[in-house]
């Protein structure tokens, strides 16, 4: 969990660092890739352990019902009004945990979507000031919005000295779809 917390810690002097270098239109020394990456993985890991622990309390809910007489004891079982943990105490305790680990996840989870929509919404602003920069329309295209790169080839072009409109190559356009990726995966 510190582990988590630093890298939390991290991504929040990131994004603040973007917001400050949004203004000055460079954002080369900030890996805005990678930062996306770990935000997407962090909220699948996060999306994947709540249906988990929701799984868990279903089952624990359906498993401590009832259970059918198969004998009857009919010796003292000690005084009564004593403090024991008797089995639906620590049935109770056990559904009151798992449902305030849901809480916590649930919360986890929105933490992390607002931050990738923070995210999301500087690289757009980014992209809005610089038209220019092919591998940031090529990031919010294919990895934002799911757009193939095929389709993308036919869709973004570039003026030539004429005026006349170039049609970006799929195979480049992979190219720096596949800088992208390498990006994702550094620091």
């Amino acid at each position: 969990m510190n582990q988590q917390t630093n890298l939390n810690n991290i991504q929040d002097n990131n994004i603040y660092n973007l917001y400050n270098n949004l203004d000055d239109n460079n954002l080369d020394n900030i890996n805005i890739y990678y930062i996306y990456n770990n935000l997407r993985v962090n909220i699948n890991k996060l999306s994947k352990e709540l249906k988990e622990t929701d799984k868990a309390l279903i089952k624990l809910i359906q498993d401590g019902g009832p259970k059918p007489v198969k004998a009857q004891a009919f010796e003292p079982t000690g005084i009564r009004g004593s403090a024991k943990i008797t089995p639906e105490r620590i049935y109770f305790q056990a559904i009151t945990d798992l449902m305030q680990r849901i809480a916590n996840i649930e919360l986890q989870l929105q933490l992390e979507k607002n931050k990738l929509k923070d995210l999301i919404d500087l690289i757009n602003q980014a992209s809005a000031r610089d038209r220019k920069n092919l591998e940031l329309q090529v990031f919010i295209e294919c990895h934002i919005k799911h757009e193939s790169l095929y389709n993308l080839s036919k869709r973004l072009y570039r003026t030539n000295e004429g005026g006349k409109k170039v049609f970006y190559n799929y195979g480049y356009l992979r190219q720096i779809n596949m800088a992208i990726l390498k990006k994702m995966q550094k620091k």
